[in-house]
């Protein structure tokens, strides 16, 4: 009987409890998970060690998750690398446009038009009207933006009731001229250089102020410091005055006097 229950094989009634093995099961070792079955009183153990085909799943897997940590590294890296070149363009653009109308209202600041004939925003002497001599007054300026190659006046009064009144035209002056003197003819062409266009009255030259009675009027005398010398017909409308000065314009000084009847 010793016999026979060492070798498993029951003889009579009796059985010996029986191991199991599934046939990947290798020997049994410490750690090794245990399923234990039981069978009536014959208790039955499943050994499950990894396969070889699982161990190669596992390591499959494992590398895909390495090839996707990586994937995913490089990506973060590209949107880093993105973000950090949008936001160098943006500021870069930004300063450019800090800069550039920094050195546009420096310019705007520094380029300044006076008159002795009246205080800016006061009153304008009659001399200077049709009420009177109806002369021009007497303007000067200063040193205008680098790159200045000449200069051209526009004299008018926005609260016309017909709209925009033009009052005076003058441009292709030189570049170093600095002031134009009182009651200038109203010739086309004047002496020093430059040229007188045609006003709404209309004629060349000068024409002062002149509302209808009421409220007072705002007269603007606007000088343009150009980047190039315009070369317009004589006599120039202010329509072609205008069109022949876009895109040229490097400053404008402005001086404003006040009429009423």
């Amino acid at each position: 009987m010793a016999a026979d229950h060492l070798d498993g094989i029951g003889r009579g009634t009796q059985h010996a409890p029986a191991v199991t093995a599934d046939a990947s099961v290798g020997p049994i070792s410490q750690g090794a998970n245990a399923n234990f079955r039981h069978s009536g009183h014959q208790p039955v153990i499943y050994l499950i060690l990894p396969s070889h085909d699982a161990k190669l799943e596992d390591e499959r897997i494992m590398g895909n998750k390495s090839t996707l940590a990586q994937t995913h590294g490089s990506l973060l890296l590209q949107g880093s690398t993105y973000a950090v070149t949008l936001w160098l363009v943006v500021t870069l653009t930004v300063l450019a446009v800090f800069a550039i109308s920094g050195q546009s209202a420096w310019a705007q600041d520094k380029f300044r038009l006076e008159t002795t004939a009246f205080k800016p925003g006061g009153d304008i002497p009659a001399r200077y009207t049709c009420d009177s001599a109806d002369v021009s007054p007497a303007l000067t300026w200063n040193e205008p933006p680098q790159g200045t190659q000449s200069f051209a006046l526009i004299v008018d009064d926005p609260d016309a009731p017909s709209g925009t009144f033009t009052h005076w035209l003058v441009y292709d002056l030189p570049k170093n001229m600095r002031k134009l003197p009182e009651a200038l003819s109203g010739n086309d062409e004047m002496h020093g250089g430059g040229r007188q266009g045609t006003n709404d009255f209309p004629v060349t030259g000068y024409g002062g102020p002149c509302p209808p009675p009421g409220r007072p009027h705002r007269y603007f005398f606007k000088l343009y410091a150009l980047d190039a010398k315009l070369n317009v017909r004589p006599a120039a409308t202010r329509r072609e005055l205008e069109q022949a000065m876009k895109g040229h314009i490097l400053a404008q000084a402005e001086l404003m006097g006040k009429y009423h009847r």
